[in-house]
């Protein structure tokens, strides 16, 4: 039986995590912390009008969604 590891369409990394990058680096007086939030909304839109509706399509025309 071919079971995939992980479903490989619809795996979307929701968030970076720079904590301990920041705790080292951020405030060394040399780097600067790894921030989003000046990007926040263009990376809220570009999830919402291109990723999802992409994931949605696909699994919509290759019916790969497990539970449909």
């Amino acid at each position: 039986i071919d079971i995939p590891k992980a479903p490989p369409l619809g795996l979307v990394l929701e968030k970076l995590h720079y904590d301990r990058y920041d705790k080292k680096f951020g405030n060394d007086g040399q780097h600067e912390s790894l921030t989003w939030e000046e990007a926040q909304t263009d990376i809220t839109t570009f999830k919402e009008e291109i990723i999802v509706p992409h994931i949605v399509k696909k699994e919509i025309t290759d019916k790969s969604y497990p539970f449909s």
